[in-house]
């Protein structure tokens, strides 16, 4: 959980908090009980020995040391223009130790992605950081892209920097004057030609291109082999637990010969069934979704409309041209394209991104990119 919290001529953020305590309290508590068992009864073991105190009171110490950082741990930023000064700070709840930097130090708010990997878990983060002389300072790591270039724009229009943006396929730097130029004014601006590409040969997107606008048939992206391992990962925990679990709670309940066994039997089975398949459905429905997912894109000089059917509903996207700043070739971040991985086009602004493009080759990647920026990118 994070704040930022503005009052004129200073700016601060506070992260922790929120869902990272109840991520915590299961260290937490058992920890504290575990740490003071000592003194209020022995802790024995499966023999019936009692545990040995120097075993227990550390174990129990760690897990609550693990669990109070979670819950009570808290750390941010005050960026004070008054005083010219950054002040990074962490603590549990009130800051314990504190960092200052004065503001000068830094050039540029950048926005970065990043890789996260712990024991069970691997996650992507944006990065929003203070870099100029020495170390960066790091204000938040949203996992919302969009969230995390909001936040950018904040800190540099309040502290007047640029803002470099590396999440694209290449870095993108905006002057803190012009952090919210559209696409159309910047070409103009700079006098940046983006002429109507030709599309490539047998690309599988079916077009009508013409000079007021373009109409886009995507193809949906398919069962590709991204999909073979979470699908078997999948198959193979509902396996388990039908065979281990559901099984033999049916097969217990069909042996019953009381009255009513056979009516608590087909009570019984459906639900028993779904639970068992549960894990098949919750790890490969996104990637189903993803992969059967159809987009219809127009483009024209006032916006982009996106018709994305798929496998039951179907939604309309929209975004006026007037307000798109930036279009290129990027990592897939958004919902149904995430799941799959890979890239796409993405066509942002500050409300948000539109993704198209899921599962073509580069070169049509490319060619939808620069479509895109002729079109939006018109007067």
């Amino acid at each position: 959980m994070s704040d930022a919290i503005g009052t004129g001529r200073r700016l601060s953020y506070r992260n922790g908090g929120g869902c990272l305590i109840l991520f915590g309290l299961p260290f937490l508590v058992p920890g504290l009980l575990v740490a003071t068992s000592p003194l209020w009864g022995e802790m024995t073991t499966e023999s019936g020995e009692a545990a040995p105190v120097f075993f227990v009171v550390p174990f129990g110490l760690l897990f609550t040391a693990v669990g109070a950082g979670f819950v009570f741990g808290r750390s941010g930023a005050i960026l004070d223009k008054d005083e010219g000064t950054a002040t990074s700070w962490w603590g549990l709840l009130v800051p314990f130790r504190r960092t200052v930097r004065p503001l000068a130090d830094f050039r540029e708010v950048a926005v970065v992605r990043e890789i996260r990997r712990s024991k069970n878990s691997t996650y992507t983060v944006f990065v929003v950081r203070l870099a100029g002389a020495g170390k960066p300072l790091d204000l938040r790591e949203p996992r919302d892209p969009v969230a995390a270039r909001r936040l950018a724009e904040e800190a540099a229009g309040f502290l007047g920097l640029p803002v470099r943006d590396t999440t694209g396929e290449r870095p993108l730097v905006r002057e803190a004057a012009r952090l919210d130029e559209p696409l159309r004014e910047r070409l103009r601006r700079t006098g940046e030609r983006a002429p109507r590409p030709a599309p490539p040969l047998e690309t599988p997107v079916g077009h009508e291109i013409a000079n007021d606008g373009a109409t886009l048939e995507m193809p949906a992206p398919g069962l590709r082999a991204a999909l073979v391992l979470p699908l078997l990962i999948g198959a193979a925990i509902s396996a388990v637990v039908l065979f281990a679990f559901v099984h033999p709670v049916l097969a217990h309940v069909a042996a019953d010969e009381r009255e009513g066994a056979g009516v608590a039997l087909a009570l019984f089975s459906g639900p028993c069934v779904a639970v068992g398949l549960a894990p098949l459905a919750l790890v490969g429905l996104p990637f189903l979704r993803a992969a059967r997912t159809r987009d219809r894109v127009g483009l024209s000089r006032t916006g982009v409309r996106v018709e994305r059917r798929g496998l039951l509903l179907s939604k309309a996207i929209e975004m006026e041209a007037s307000e798109v700043e930036e279009v290129g070739i990027a990592k897939a971040e958004g919902r149904p394209w995430k799941p799959l991985g890979g890239e796409v086009v993405a066509i942002r602004c500050d409300d948000g991104t539109v993704e198209i493009g899921a599962g073509l080759p580069k070169r049509d990647l490319e060619w939808l990119r620069d479509l895109a920026r002729h079109y939006l990118g018109q007067p």
